[in-house]
């Protein structure tokens, strides 16, 4: 796949993130939801993701920097650290989300909480797993 290819589907997956982002925007203006949570998380999803999209097109405009900014990306210790920091915020989560559940389990009516972490927790391990047993078979 050519470099503008790459970069023409990132910004197609940044706009699809900002239109997920503009349609939470629109729920929590009805007042769906009874939180102001939502709200705050669409914003984000909106101006992360049109911050990715101009930063895209920019890169896409100069196509000397493209290339070396995509060999960057390809480079084995940057990949090498890509991984290690994913993994190990992974497992931070992992403990911490942990710590908090088992405090949300002494405080009286947050069962709720507590069994959303849970399986939020439940939730990340199986799909670690369902990953890893994909990618140990690919490879």
């Amino acid at each position: 796949m050519d470099n503008k290819k790459i970069i023409k589907k990132r910004i197609l997956i940044h706009l699809i993130y900002a239109l997920i982002g503009i349609a939470l925007l629109a729920v929590s203006f009805m007042g769906i939801p009874k939180n102001n949570v939502v709200y705050i998380v669409s914003l984000t999803l909106i101006l992360s993701n049109i911050i990715r999209i101009i930063r895209n097109v920019r890169i896409m405009s100069d196509p000397e920097y493209m290339k070396d900014l995509l060999t960057a990306e390809k480079d084995e210790r940057n990949v090498m650290l890509f991984t290690r920091s994913r993994s190990l915020a992974f497992g931070v989560y992992i403990m911490a989300a942990s710590i908090v559940y088992i405090a949300l389990c002494f405080i009286p009516g947050m069962e709720f909480a507590a069994y959303t972490v849970a399986y939020s927790i439940c939730a990340l391990v199986f799909i670690y797993w369902v990953c890893y047993t994909v990618l140990n078979r690919r490879y």
